[in-house]
C-alpha cells in the first residue's frame, strides 16, 4: 500500500494535504483487502490524480479499470474517393 501512495505523491506537482493521503491510504488499504490487483489501483490512481476528484472515488474508478472493455483493435480504414465515381454513385452526381 505504502508504494502505491509514494508513487501518487511522486508524480504530484506539490504534496497533497495528509488528510487526502490519509484517505486514499485507507480506500487503497480497502481495496488490496479485497484481492484487487495493484495494477488496477495503480492504474486507477493515475485516473484519479488527473481528475483531482475525492478519495472516495477511487473504488469508481478501479471499477472502470477493470470493466470498460477496450477498443477493438482492428485497424480504421479512412474514407476514399471511388476510382470510378460515376459507378459508385450509380450515375446520381
Amino acid at each position: 500500500m505504502q508504494d502505491l501512495i509514494g508513487e501518487y505523491v511522486a508524480a504530484c506537482a506539490e504534496r497533497p494535504p495528509g488528510s487526502f493521503l490519509g484517505h486514499l491510504g485507507r480506500e487503497v488499504r480497502n481495496l488490496l483487502a479485497e484481492g484487487i490487483k495493484a495494477d488496477h489501483i495503480r492504474a486507477a490512481l493515475i485516473r484519479q490524480r488527473a481528475k483531482g476528484v475525492h478519495p472516495s472515488v477511487l473504488p469508481s474508478l478501479v471499477n472502470d479499470v477493470m470493466n470498460t472493455p477496450t477498443r477493438s483493435t482492428a485497424p480504421s480504414r479512412a474514407w476514399t474517393n471511388p476510382a470510378d465515381t460515376a459507378a459508385a454513385y450509380g450515375g446520381q452526381l
